[in-house]
Formats: C-alpha cells, structure tokens, sequence
C-alpha cells in the first residue's frame, strides 16, 4: 500500500525524515502504527489499477 505524508516525521523504522507530500510503500500494519501513534501524519494513496 502506499501512502502519503500530510505532516513532517522521523521515520525511525526506516530511518529517514519523511517530508509533506512524500508517497512512499509500506505494509498495511505499518500503516496502522503509524496511524496510532501519529494520527493524521498520513493518508492512504489510492492505487489505480493498470489495464
């Protein structure tokens, strides 16, 4: 899944400062962390699919 930053973070995880804006791929239960302990940090990116 991919995902978008809405607020500056450390990504600790992956060791890097994610920026607003910056779409990156992570697992779904990354995401629920990171919305646990960041709420609002970041939203889903819908994926169109490729036909």
């Amino acid at each position: 899944m991919k995902l978008k930053v809405k607020a500056v973070f450390d990504d600790l995880k992956e060791n890097v400062r994610r920026e607003v804006d910056e779409v990156f791929e992570t697992s779904v239960a990354r995401f629920k962390e990171l919305e646990k302990k960041l709420p609002g940090f970041v939203e889903k990116v819908e994926e169109k699919e490729d036909k």
